[in-house]
């Protein structure tokens, strides 16, 4: 008799239509082999610590499904996952593996680009349905392999075309490529827009220190400043304009940090849009969102 295998995956609840996907691609799995946690699992007190670290040795694989949502979630701010997941490996635990489903910030989160099993430059919320299937489907085939302990292998390329007597392809021609799905107006603009604001974000990050870097930079050069010239009345000058510098950076680090975290909200309403079981109205107070944020954009 096989071993059964174990497949702990952890998610945030929004993002929930991801695993869904992931499980259906991973059939004929029965749903006994997978044990889910989501952050609703995060309940006051400590509790959730035994039921978490209970749940990781059971597990042969454990798998994140990682989103801006996510790493907003009690699975980082409560739980410090990704460290969690690293400490419980080292000693003995799961294997590890994660899946990137929205563009973030997963380089801050200590996140090993090295389990990831997908593209990192081609999140899955961001490429089309078509393209998004056969992703998935990989995806699955390689958390199968990691869990049984073995080298995923993709399949074998299809066999080259017949050719005729003198050498000349078939003249059947190969059936032709289904058209790409229609993209949501509101999905692909809220996409640019949470693209722009991770640029934003990032370049903002950097004036920032930049400007830390400046200020401490005067603040150490002033007294030397002074001396040489032998007028000590720069020296408060100079240290007030460095302590002006620092303040705005910090003024601009509460700026970057309000503009990241809407990040989050604008991701959470593009996601909405490809959930066919949303009801009308909550789509149309989604649609309404969406062109305020648009607007102000």
């Amino acid at each position: 008799m096989t071993q059964r295998l174990k497949i702990f995956i952890a998610y945030c609840y929004p993002d929930q239509k991801w695993l869904q996907r992931v499980r259906t691609a991973m059939a004929p799995m029965p749903p006994e082999d997978f044990v889910v946690w989501d952050d609703r699992k995060f309940r006051a007190g400590n509790a959730w610590k035994n039921e978490l670290s209970a749940a990781l040795a059971e597990a042969d694989l454990a798998v994140m499904l990682v989103s801006d949502i996510f790493l907003d979630s009690d699975f980082v701010a409560r739980a410090n996952f990704p460290a969690l997941l690293a400490k419980a490996r080292r000693e003995g635990g799961p294997r590890l593996a994660w899946v990137l489903v929205s563009h973030c910030l997963h380089e801050a989160a200590g996140l090993n680009p090295a389990y990831a099993v997908n593209d990192l430059d081609n999140p899955l919320d961001g490429i089309s349905a078509s393209r998004r299937d056969a992703a998935v489907a990989i995806i699955a085939a390689k958390l199968r392999a990691l869990a049984a302990g073995e080298k995923y292998v993709p399949p074998a390329p299809p066999a080259p075309a017949p050719t005729g007597r003198r050498g000349s392809k078939a003249s059947a021609a190969p059936p032709p490529p289904p058209p790409e799905p229609v993209e949501s107006p509101y999905s692909r603009r809220l996409g640019q827009l949470v693209q722009a604001r991770f640029e934003s974000v990032a370049q903002l990050r950097t004036l920032e220190r930049w400007m830390l870097w400046a200020a401490l930079g005067f603040l150490i050069l002033s007294p030397p400043a002074s001396m040489a010239r032998g007028n000590f009345l720069l020296l408060p000058l100079i240290a007030g304009f460095s302590i002006l510098l620092a303040t705005l950076a910090l003024v601009l680090r509460t700026r970057t940090d309000l503009l990241a975290h809407s990040i989050t909200g604008i991701q959470y309403i593009r996601t909405s849009f490809e959930d066919e079981a949303l009801p009308g109205r909550q789509r149309n107070l989604l649609k309404q969102k969406a062109g305020q944020l648009l607007g102000e954009a």
